[in-house]
C-alpha cells in the first residue's frame, strides 16, 4: 500500500511533536531535579554552616571554661600555698610559744630559787642575831653579818636585772653618756672583784699594753655593769687555782675589753642562744652555779645601745673568751 505524502507529513509531525513533548517533559523533570539538588545542597550548606557555628560556639565555650578552670586552678594553687605558708608560720609560732612557755616556767623556777636562797640566808642570819644566839663582835657574828650583806646584794642584783629587762621590753631604757677613761674603769672593776675571785680561789689578772687613758663616750655605770658581769661569770665558771685574764686592747678606732677563763667552756649546742633572756647552759634547779640567765642578755642590750659589739669564743672543757668593743672617743 502506498503512503501518501500527507500521511508522511502527519507521521513526521507526530514524531516531531512527540519528541518535543518528551524533550519538554525531560527538561521540566531535569529542572525540578536541579531545583531539588539545589535545595538539598542549600540544606546541606545550611546544616554545615549551622554545625560549624555550633562547633565554634562549643569550642569558644570550651576555651572559656578551660581558661576559667586554669584561673581557678591557679587561684586554688595560690591559696593552697598561702595556706601552707600560714600553717608553717603557725607551726613556727606554736613552737616559739612552747619555747617561751618553757622559758617562762624555767624563769619562774629560777627566780623563785634565786629569791629563796638569799632570803633564807638573810632570815637565818638576822634571826640568829635577833635571838642573841651569837655574841656581838665575835667571828661568827661577823660571818652572819657578811652573809646577810652578801645575800642582800645578790637580791638587789636580781631585782635590778628584772627592772632592766622590763625597761628593754617597754622601750624606756636610756643611757647617761659621758666621756671617761675606760682604763681606769676597768682597773676599778678588777679591784672590786678581787674578793669575789678569792672566794672561788681564782687568780684575777689585768693585762694592758699601756697605762695611758683610753677615752670612750658611754654610760659609765652601764659599762661597769657589763664588765662586772663578764668577769664574775668567768670567775664563777673557772676551776679553783686557775686564772682569769682581763685584756684591754686598742685596734684602729675601737677598744676591746676581753675576759679569758680556762673553765668548763660552752658546748656548741648552747652557743646560739647564749645571749637570750633567761637562757642558761644549765637551767635546772639543781645547777651548781647561781644566776637567772639574764646577765648576758642585758650585757648585749647595753653594748648594742652604745653602737658597740659583743661576742665570745669558746670550746667545751677548754675555757671561753668574752669580749665587747666600743668606739674610741674623738
Amino acid at each position: 500500500m502506498t503512503v501518501s505524502w500527507w500521511q508522511q507529513i502527519n507521521f513526521f509531525y507526530f514524531i516531531t511533536t512527540s519528541l518535543l513533548v518528551v524533550i519538554i517533559l525531560l527538561s521540566v523533570l531535569l529542572y525540578f531535579k536541579y531545583k531539588q539538588v539545589q535545595w538539598v545542597k542549600s540544606q546541606l550548606t545550611e546544616a554545615i554552616d549551622a554545625k560549624a557555628k555550633s562547633q565554634l560556639v562549643l569550642e569558644t565555650r570550651v576555651a572559656e571554661r578551660t581558661h576559667s578552670l586554669q584561673e581557678s586552678s591557679m587561684t586554688l594553687s595560690l591559696r593552697s600555698k598561702q595556706l601552707e605558708k600560714s600553717l608553717t608560720a603557725l607551726a613556727i609560732k606554736n613552737e616559739e610559744l612552747k619555747r617561751l612557755d618553757k622559758l617562762k616556767d624555767e624563769f619562774i623556777a629560777t627566780v623563785s630559787h634565786e629569791l629563796r636562797t638569799p632570803l633564807t640566808a638573810i632570815r637565818g642570819s638576822i634571826g640568829l642575831i635577833a635571838q642573841e644566839v651569837i655574841k656581838p663582835n665575835s667571828v661568827a657574828y661577823k660571818n652572819l653579818v657578811n652573809t646577810a650583806q652578801d645575800s642582800s646584794e645578790r637580791l638587789a642584783k636580781l631585782i635590778n636585772d628584772l627592772l632592766d629587762l622590763q625597761k628593754f621590753a617597754a622601750g624606756t631604757f636610756s643611757l647617761d653618756c659621758t666621756k671617761f677613761d675606760l682604763y681606769e674603769l676597768a682597773k676599778q672593776s678588777i679591784y672590786t672583784l678581787q674578793p669575789y675571785a678569792a672566794r672561788y680561789a681564782v687568780k684575777l689578772i689585768f693585762n694592758t699594753l699601756n697605762d695611758k687613758p683610753i677615752f670612750v663616750y658611754a654610760d659609765n655605770f652601764r659599762i661597769q655593769q657589763v664588765m662586772d658581769n663578764l668577769v664574775s661569770n668567768a670567775i664563777k665558771f673557772s676551776p679553783e687555782q686557775s686564772e682569769v685574764r682581763v685584756d684591754l686592747l686598742i685596734t684602729a678606732d675601737k677598744v676591746t675589753f676581753k675576759v679569758t677563763d680556762f673553765g668548763i667552756g660552752i658546748p656548741n649546742k648552747f652557743k646560739a642562744n647564749l645571749f637570750q633572756n633567761f637562757y642558761q647552759v644549765d637551767s635546772s634547779n639543781s645547777r651548781a652555779k647561781e644566776g637567772t640567765g639574764l646577765g648576758l642578755a642585758i650585757c648585749k642590750k647595753i653594748i648594742e645601745n652604745h653602737q658597740g659589739e659583743i661576742g665570745f669564743e669558746s670550746e667545751s672543757d677548754q675555757g671561753s673568751q668574752f669580749w665587747f668593743k666600743l668606739p674610741l672617743a674623738t
